[in-house]
């Protein structure tokens, strides 16, 4: 009965073409087939995208700041990435040094049960800790300035996750 009510009272509308579904997923059946994965590439690579930047992946991009249940099911995309790269486990999470990709970067480090560092100032002791060790960077998109970022942070071991390929979002 609770659940019914829940139901009439919100509603589950798919985020990409608003349809009304029954699933408790944000994009409905035949949005979320049209989300295309790009293929890794594994020769030594440190920086990486999930996925073409077209269709659906694009709604929840743009959806990502407005609830935490968007940023949840992009960090387990990034999760999925993770595993479709076969990278190392990380000893660390950390979101780039843009704001908007903290949260997913809180997210992905629930899922996979590290500790999320931050590039911000009040926690360079903690950063301390984790110039040793393997740092997964999770960004939006790849970004051409993010190298030299990292090399101000004198990070030894790290790999870049981005979502999207380029910039253009």
């Amino acid at each position: 009965m609770k659940e019914a009510i829940l139901s009439w009272l919100y509603p589950n509308f798919c985020v990409h073409c608003q349809a009304l579904h029954k699933e408790e997923s944000l994009l409905c059946h035949a949005c979320s087939e049209h989300i295309e994965w790009i293929e890794p590439s594994y020769e030594g690579t440190i920086q990486g995208a999930l996925l073409v930047p077209c269709g659906p992946i694009m709604s929840l991009v743009h959806h990502k700041t407005q609830t935490e249940r968007v940023t949840k099911a992009l960090g387990a995309l990034f999760v999925i990435g993770l595993a479709r790269y076969t990278w190392p486990m990380p000893d660390y999470v950390m979101a780039s040094p843009y704001l908007e990709t903290f949260g997913l970067a809180k997210a992905v480090a629930r899922w996979i049960d590290r500790p999320l560092v931050s590039t911000h100032i009040w926690h360079r002791r903690r950063l301390g800790r984790a110039r040793n060790k393997s740092v997964l960077l999770i960004d939006t998109v790849l970004r051409s300035d993010i190298e030299c970022s990292l090399k101000r942070l004198s990070l030894r071991d790290w790999r870049l996750l981005a979502l999207l390929p380029n910039e253009k979002t």
